[in-house]
């Protein structure tokens, strides 16, 4: 199963044809020849568990203590190796019946799963064995919605900044006159962005959950086109994914351009300049600001620098946001019973003693908020 050559061989021995066994390919045959869903499943998990990070531990410390590089990545963010701690994978694991026996193991119940096999089935995320030290607490800060905000701030899009900037929830009386605080419609990104997609359903259901005939939830498209979008992701990607025709993908494209026609200006403006000079500035207008190199990720992909046109000034900017308020919360930290531990992206990772949690908690949030201001 390991062997690229010789797992080919095996499928045209079974009447599979397909020219590679990367993993897009096999999920474009798996329409065809579903069995290969096993395989596809096989590769998931031995790519997510190809990590033993048990033998990363310090005799001493009795932590993990990978590496991080400043300029790993070309949008500038910060990656980590040996181990790689930024993609652990979310995996909901099986736990053996015989493990299953004493009453805490209750919150690991997956009802769903239960449904399935007929029978009690409990699950525990990959991620359980991660865990403060004795006496203390975890605290994970992030930047809500930072890519999206710092779009809709680089593009100046007038609606999408209107948007972000609602309050989050609203209060609401009901028809017996008490109040209730409830999410604000108008104030969801995603869900204005899917109810482009499917103007049958308001903006009102599909913030509160409404889903298709599919069972998937209307608010996750919005979601996926408004992220994708901003990285750069075509016509054809969405109708690759979506497993709909390019032009239908083209009509959703342009009814979002329609909707926010200052984003969409934008991104077709840094494309172009990556596509002439080669090069995408970012942060705009700050002396931190850097440069970087496009190119074609040396597989004659000819939207890759597009993409990455448009994908570099924001992830490029919140990663310098990132890495500013490390500084600053490091500096803070010097002394104290608070130290950093992790960073995946947009968010900061910290480890506190329990009585101390509420304090950092709030001096944390104030730090990054007197960053994110400084943008």
């Amino acid at each position: 199963l390991d062997s690229p050559q010789q797992l080919l061989e095996v499928l045209r021995n079974h009447g599979i044809e397909v020219e590679s066994t990367e993993a897009d390919i096999l999920e474009e045959a798996a329409k065809l020849y579903p069995k290969l869903g096993d395989l596809l499943e096989y590769k998931k998990l031995q790519r997510a568990l190809k990590f033993p990070y048990d033998v990363w531990v310090h005799p001493v410390t009795g932590r993990i203590h990978p590496s991080y590089n400043q300029l790993g990545a070309g949008t500038f963010r910060l990656s980590c190796n040996d181990p790689n701690l930024q993609q652990v994978p979310k995996l909901a694991l099986k736990l053996p019946d015989h493990l299953v026996a004493l009453a805490k193991h209750a919150k690991y119940y997956d009802k769903k799963a239960s449904e399935k096999a007929g029978k009690p089935v409990y699950m525990v995320s990959y991620r359980c064995c991660f865990i403060a030290a004795p006496g203390h607490l975890m605290i994970g800060s992030d930047f809500s919605g930072q890519e999206l905000c710092i779009a809709a701030s680089l593009s100046g899009d007038p609606l999408m900044c209107k948007i972000l900037s609602e309050p989050a929830e609203i209060e609401v009386t009901q028809p017996d006159g008490s109040k209730i605080w409830v999410k604000n419609p108008d104030a969801d990104l995603h869900s204005i962005a899917a109810n482009g997609m499917f103007p049958e359903v308001s903006t009102a259901e599909i913030a509160a959950g409404a889903k298709d005939p599919k069972g998937v939830k209307y608010r996750d498209y919005g979601k996926i086109l408004n992220f994708s979008t901003i990285y750069g992701k075509t016509a054809e990607g969405y109708a690759k994914d979506w497993g709909i025709p390019v032009q239908q993908a083209r009509k959703i494209l342009k009814g979002y351009a329609q909707k926010f026609p200052v984003l969409w200006a934008w991104l077709e403006r840094v494309s172009a300049i990556g596509e002439t000079t080669r090069l995408s500035h970012f942060p705009e207008g700050f002396p931190e600001a850097r440069y970087r190199f496009l190119n074609d990720n040396g597989k004659g992909d000819a939207g890759a620098i597009s993409r990455a046109s448009k994908n570099t000034p924001v992830q490029g900017t919140g990663a310098v946001m990132v890495k500013k308020s490390l500084i600053r919360l490091r500096r803070e930290m010097r002394g104290s019973s608070c130290m950093l531990i992790l960073t995946v992206h947009d968010e900061i990772g910290s480890e506190v003693i329990v009585a101390d949690a509420p304090d950092w908690q709030v001096r944390i949030r104030s730090s990054m908020e007197d960053v994110a201001n400084y943008f």
